[in-house]
């Protein structure tokens, strides 16, 4: 049985409930008759819902709660600027009471972990409503009685459920996903290993362990290691009951925990054992401080994330009673607020580097598509392209379809009809995900992907161009950009250049620059700053221009 390794499930946990949660992408589910949410005011949501009760970890998530802090307000202003929870899930983290995550069982013995989801919202779903920004092409499928959707292949949270009007699922693996439903409403809330879920009500973050299940995961993992080399900590997986960590943001930053061993005699190594690893994490730590510090290339978030991580650390105690181990720490309002402050800014600036890194994948995605159509037709394709009938005109996003995968999209649209018939309209909200820009705030089956058409461009008449047409290297030669306002993607509609008129605007989503796509394959971040000789030359493609080494 292969599960996602304990440290990155913290790890994700952590990060996510105090910068916003990052994750990739969804499928769908919908119960045949839903029940109705509980009574308001009267909520039985205890964050164990559908939690299969052989999990190894459980982590839940107050986003709603921990936004509406008054010492996140920074932080909140970013999230609410983010559109990832909107397209990974189909609704902004503040409409998100609570959210679940499980790593689970992968599949299959040759595939990666497994995850799900299992997220509890603050007002009724639109179930509709996110079928259409994550999942336009979902299908429906059926599991002991449960209808479920399930989304394309390329989508990593292709499978959702929707058991009542307040709660969804997403999961990245079919079995893994039904191994949620079958876990129902019960879940694991009489499991032994999770009698210490309430002790964390009131937290923005807790994390429960089964340590039956951890011990068989790290006798798994460590098999073949010298004997010794872990028995210092070897009582956290062989001596518990059950296991919790939380972290809780009012006044203070408040960092809890409590290991319930089986028997009090198990308790004094037990708490041994805590304190070897806070000593090795503090340590590791320190000296990761140091070598990001010392590294003028570490992004600042890094910096700061290891800071207040290692504050925390420092200010952990540990103390034995009976049975039960538990440590503490906190951290002052001041130094906290403070804290808060600095990563609200270094957040901004990771999301923006992120959103980059995500446009730069759907170019490169669209480069070697259209790579893949040259190699068939020995040409990239033009512009726009003529139906059967010999006038009717369709996007070259419509003749890219075939080679990112979209042949039955592409065999569903007509091209002897215009792009906003009855017909072809209906498939606007099918866009493939590759055209979607990461923040984008418009409607579904909007592209902010342009090609550069004119006499002088890689994109000119209406038989396409060849590599060896591109007189000025591919490496110099622009294939796709980024730019303002989106359109539907199937309509036949991109950005003119004409070398006697002022530049184009590109761009609009960073205020450094742009993503652009070469005719190379290769994608790059082009800041308005460059010299505008420079773009013009990058515009053309044959032109003869000279590009400097620093434009």
């Amino acid at each position: 049985m292969k599960y996602l390794h304990p440290l990155s499930m913290v790890t994700v946990v952590l990060v996510a409930s105090v910068l916003s949660l990052a994750c990739n992408r969804v499928g769908l589910a919908q119960v045949e008759s839903k029940s109705e949410s509980p009574a308001e005011g009267k909520s039985a949501v205890t964050g164990l819902e559908y939690v299969p009760p052989d999990a190894m970890l459980v982590a839940s998530i107050r986003p709603a709660a921990l936004l509406s802090h008054p010492a996140v307000k920074n932080l909140r202003d970013i999230v609410a600027k983010d559109e990832m929870s909107q397209r990974l899930f189909g609704m902004p983290l503040a409409d998100i009471s609570q959210i679940t995550a499980i790593p689970l069982p992968a599949d299959r013995p040759d595939a990666r972990d497994a995850f799900g989801f299992v997220i509890h919202t603050v007002n009724p779903i639109d179930e509709q409503g996110i079928l259409d920004v994550v999942a336009p092409s979902a299908e429906k499928k059926k599991f002991e009685g449960h209808v479920y959707y399930q989304d394309k292949p390329r989508r990593q949270l292709r499978y959702i459920y929707f058991p009542d009007n307040r709660t969804v699922i997403f999961a990245d693996q079919e079995a893994a996903f039904q191994h949620l439903i079958h876990a129902g409403r019960s879940g694991a809330g009489s499991a032994d290993w999770t009698k210490s879920w309430s002790a964390a009500k009131d937290a923005h973050v807790a994390i429960v362990g089964n340590p039956d299940q951890i011990k068989a995961f790290m006798d798994k993992a460590t098999a073949g290691a010298p004997e010794g080399a872990l028995q210092t900590i070897a009582p956290l997986w062989n001596n518990g009951t059950n296991a919790i960590v939380s972290l809780v943001l009012d006044e203070q930053l408040k960092l809890r925990g409590q290991y319930t061993c089986k028997t009090p005699a198990d308790a004094p190594e037990t708490e041994k054992a805590l304190k070897a690893v806070l000593a090795l994490a503090t340590s590791r730590f320190e000296n990761l401080q140091q070598q990001l510090t010392s590294n003028t290339r570490t992004p600042k978030l890094a910096s700061t994330f290891t800071g207040l991580a290692l504050q925390l650390l420092k200010e952990i105690t540990i103390e034995q009673k009976g049975q039960i181990v538990r440590l503490q720490a906190k951290i002052d309002a001041q130094t906290t607020s403070q804290l808060l402050a600095q990563l609200a800014t270094e957040v901004q600036s990771s999301r923006n580097r992120a959103q980059r890194r995500l446009s730069f994948n759907n170019i490169k995605h669209l480069g070697l598509a259209m790579h893949n159509y040259h190699s068939v037709h020995g040409h990239f394709p033009p512009p726009t392209l003529l139906g059967p009938d010999g006038k009717t005109v369709h996007s070259w996003r419509v003749a890219l379809l075939p080679y990112l995968d979209e042949q039955e999209l592409y065999d569903e649209y007509h091209t002897d009809e215009p792009w906003d018939s009855p017909h072809n309209k209906k498939l606007v909200k099918k866009m493939p995900s590759t055209f979607g820009h990461p923040i984008a705030k418009t409607e579904p089956g909007y592209t902010s992907y342009f090609v550069l058409t004119g006499k002088e461009t890689a994109f000119v008449g209406k038989k396409g161009t060849s590599i060896r047409d591109i007189v000025d290297g591919t490496s110099n030669t622009i294939l796709v950009v980024e730019s303002k306002p989106e359109v539907p993607w199937t309509k036949p509609v991109d950005i003119l250049y004409d070398s006697k008129k002022p530049l184009p605007k590109l761009g609009g989503y960073d205020p450094e620059g742009f993503c652009t796509g070469f005719c190379d394959g290769s994608a790059r971040f082009l800041v308005h700053g460059t010299l505008e000789k420079t773009f013009r030359a990058w515009f053309t493609m044959d032109g003869g221009e000279l590009i400097s080494n620093n434009p």
